[in-house]
């Protein structure tokens, strides 16, 4: 019994080891570390993020298209920062949806009082997209939605707190 308890301990332990904090300051380093995540990390905003709407991976398409997709049970800190598209880049109509963020199969969690605003001029636009049975939990924060902040296609969606607006 004593062995087993330390080897829980020990284990528990080595988890928490291989979790990983990124601070990023650009769309690109946002990407990349949402890309490169693993259960468990942590994502800090450490200045505002401007995200081109015309940058999609797929821009003619007529679905949702996002710029990055979580696929690890991650946490966002907003840190008091701010997401939003360049709005220079909104002016024309889109032959898709672009979102921040879809949530594939994944745990996302929101946290930091911070800004997600998906205002996009006449586009539909989402902050985040769940899909595949993933998880939007959101703590806080102030969200814009240009149709809705989050659309849920298959999975759930936790507010906790924070404040919404379309």
């Amino acid at each position: 019994t004593v062995l087993l308890a330390v080897c829980l301990v020990l284990s528990i332990g080595t988890m928490g080891a291989f979790a990983d904090e990124s601070v990023v300051t650009s769309p690109d380093e946002l990407i990349a570390a949402v890309n490169n995540a693993r259960d468990g990390d942590a994502i800090i905003l450490g200045a505002d993020i401007v995200f081109d709407p015309t940058a999609v991976q797929d821009s003619n398409s007529e679905s949702v298209e996002p710029m990055a997709v979580v696929r690890s049970d991650i946490t966002l800190d907003l840190n008091n920062r701010t997401i939003r598209w360049d709005t220079n880049k909104t002016k024309s109509s889109f032959p898709y949806v672009p979102a921040f963020m879809s949530i594939d199969g994944a745990e996302l969690t929101i946290t930091g009082e911070g800004v997600v605003d998906a205002e996009a001029d006449n586009n539909t636009s989402y902050c985040f997209n769940v899909i595949n049975d993933g998880q939007l939990v959101i703590e806080n924060g102030t969200y814009y939605g240009a149709m809705t902040v989050a659309q849920v296609q298959s999975g759930r969606l936790k507010i906790h707190g924070g404040t919404f607006d379309l």
